[in-house]
């Protein structure tokens, strides 16, 4: 069984219609309180800055887990990455 249908029989594990919503409608259900959602960007809060969302709606991001309550707590950042080919014409 694959990973999806093993989600999928979990009760609340996907919601249903999960594979046929685009970007937008799933990060919608997100802040409607009815998905969970993975944000892999720095576009989520101005993107759905006017989109519905549940009464009391707070995002924002937690540290990451540690094993030992005595470790420190620590954030995990990522890069916006942009590719410029060597041979690219340069316009100014």
């Amino acid at each position: 069984m694959g990973v999806l249908e093993t989600i999928a029989l979990i009760e609340n594990g996907l919601m249903n219609g999960t594979v046929a919503l685009d970007h937008t409608q799933s990060q919608t259900s997100f802040m409607q309180g009815d998905a969970l959602f993975i944000p892999n960007g720095n576009w989520f809060e101005g993107e759905m800055e006017e989109a519905p969302r549940e009464d009391g709606f707070e995002f924002g991001f937690l540290g990451v887990p540690t094993f030992d309550a005595n470790d420190p707590l620590l954030a995990l950042t990522s890069v916006e990455q942009m590719y410029i080919p060597k041979a690219a014409a340069t316009q100014i």
